[in-house]
């Protein structure tokens, strides 16, 4: 993303939200520009807002487990990991994230 152009993008991505709430992928997009600019706190909460609303929930335990690994809360990360993977058994990819903070 073009540096100075993250509000844009959040601005494109909660007009997308409001037009789909149920689909994961915009609250992803908004939490990596949060990530990216070390942002925990609102990271968390538009993925939480997330959850609150979409349908494919694992994805963003995922992203929770991220943001709470990058704050070194590593016993936090693991349990939104396990959280994916229960909800979606074949997540190869939370099994992978599980081993990197056990």
């Amino acid at each position: 993303m073009a540096l100075g152009k993250e509000a844009e993008a959040i601005s494109s991505f909660e007009r997308y939200i409001e037009m789909a709430p149920a689909l994961p992928y915009s609250y992803l997009r908004i939490a990596e520009i949060h990530m990216e600019s070390e942002n925990w706190p609102k990271a968390l909460s538009i993925v939480n807002q997330g959850l609150d609303h979409a349908d494919n929930k694992d994805i963003l335990h995922i992203y929770r487990g991220h943001i709470a690994g990058e704050q070194e809360q590593f016993a936090k990360a693991e349990e939104e990991y396990r959280k994916a993977l229960q909800l979606d058994p074949d997540d190869f990819l939370a099994v992978t994230f599980i081993a990197t903070v056990s």
